[in-house]
């Protein structure tokens, strides 16, 4: 499947999803976050 995306971090698992107006991308991380967001302060 090629990668419409051209994203490094960002790997696409399905096909795009595509309407007349709309492109979904089903997608994963390459690698793990580099901080848990639980973890991430409030604002």
């Amino acid at each position: 499947m090629s990668d419409l995306l051209s994203l490094p971090d960002i790997k696409t698992i399905e096909p795009p999803q595509e309407n007349e107006t709309d492109m979904m991308f089903k997608v994963e991380a390459v690698g793990p976050p580099e901080c848990c967001p639980n973890s991430l302060p409030n604002t």
